[in-house]
């Protein structure tokens, strides 16, 4: 008997041990679905915050450069009319750029002829420039031609150096020419470094450590950067998801790689205030870690595993107590059925559990009385009738 109960002990421990393992693996599944799902939200919450705030900080940028320029531009439009004036009264010969230039304030003048070629500038690296062959340049000069007036355009980029430049421009009256005024923006303005081009990805990358680089990229995909030596181009590979967030304004996101590690990219489009068609609209690449992403998530599974293995022991050992609970009130009866084989029928088991087990201990106790009362009735009609022969 006792080898049956050890056997029924053994199938109830692998029954209960069943249930948990099945409980665990559905709570686990449940759970990495659940986990997943947050995750993925919290990551889109988390970069749509980043996004929101990189626009916040585009446009204030903007607006600080748009300060910066107005005196620029006033400076410039007084210079181009004196020139302009020069040109109605001598001609172009009787045009000398250093007339006109002033060079503690940074304004380099230029000259450019019908053909869109720099034929005379202060800024001598340019002379000679033939600006018809970047794209879209030509039809740019050719819109100021035909305005007939003083333009004065946003930021855009020196189409040597890649350097952040305020141009204006201001055709002649008979349209053979345009002058134009440059001024280089650089680092050393008066201007904050969390506004600067070239800074603003190195503070948000600081400051969130999931974002790995941000970078406001021009029309033709170089960074905008108060410091020529770090102008950087956009990744040929990435080229295509580029050109499309330029061309329809809308964000691209896509799954690539960033210094040998796994990315998620977006194309954020941002568009340049009051700047001419030319100029306007930019692109901002921002590069999200996937392993900051995956770390934290690989971490709360991790806890969760953990935990629920604690769970598990904790059945287990509540499993084995109520085991043996379970199979204590049938041993008490197994030993009561022994000593009642053995015919002690004064023996009694106490159960006191107060459910089906003590039901059972009162029967077998009242079966037993019953049988020791009928063994003694018996016992006196077989005296009696011994007594009558």
């Amino acid at each position: 008997m006792l080898k049956h109960l050890g056997s029924i002990k053994v199938k109830l421990m692998i029954l209960m041990l069943s249930v948990v393992v099945l409980l665990i693996i559905v709570m686990g599944l449940l759970q990495q679905i659940s986990v997943s799902r947050v995750f993925q939200e919290m990551d889109t919450q988390r970069q749509a915050l980043v996004e929101d705030n990189i626009l916040k900080l585009m446009k204030a940028t903007d607006s600080a450069y748009r300060m910066l320029e107005r005196p620029i531009e006033k400076e410039s439009e007084i210079i181009l009319g004196r020139m302009i004036d020069a040109y109605l009264l001598s001609g172009l010969p009787g045009i000398d750029l250093y007339d006109f230039y002033d060079a503690d304030s940074g304004i380099d003048l230029y000259i450019i002829d019908g053909t869109n070629t720099v034929i005379d500038a202060t800024y001598k690296t340019d002379i000679g420039l033939n600006l018809g062959q970047f794209e879209g340049v030509g039809e740019f000069l050719q819109g100021i031609r035909e305005q007939g007036k003083f333009f004065s355009d946003r930021l855009s980029l020196s189409s040597v150096e890649d350097i952040v430049t305020k141009y204006c421009y201001q055709p002649t009256p008979d349209g053979l020419y345009i002058f134009e005024t440059g001024y280089q923006i650089r680092n050393d303005q008066a201007i904050p470094d969390a506004l600067n081009f070239g800074s603003f990805g190195d503070i948000i990358s600081k400051n969130q450590g999931f974002v790995l680089s941000a970078s406001l990229f021009s029309k033709y995909g170089t960074t905008f950067n108060e410091d020529a030596a770090e102008v950087k181009y956009i990744d040929p590979e990435y080229k295509l998801y580029y050109e499309e967030s330029l061309s329809t304004r809308l964000p691209v996101t896509f799954e690539g790689t960033y210094r040998g590690q796994a990315a998620l990219i977006k194309y954020l489009p941002f568009s340049f205030e009051n700047a001419g068609e030319l100029h306007e609209h930019t692109v901002i690449e921002i590069i999200y870690s996937r392993a900051d992403l995956e770390a934290t998530k690989n971490r709360i599974t991790l806890q969760m595993l953990v935990i629920g293995l604690l769970g598990s022991a904790a059945v287990v050992f509540f499993a084995a107590v109520m085991s043996n609970r379970l199979l204590s009130p049938l041993k008490t009866l197994h030993e009561g059925i022994e000593r009642v084989s053995k015919g002690d029928f004064d023996s009694r088991i106490v159960i006191r559990s107060n459910d089906e087990f003590s039901y059972i201990a009162d029967h077998f106790n009242g079966m037993t009385e019953k049988i020791r009362q009928s063994i003694e009735d018996q016992q006196r009609r077989e005296e009696e009738i011994r007594g009558l022969y």
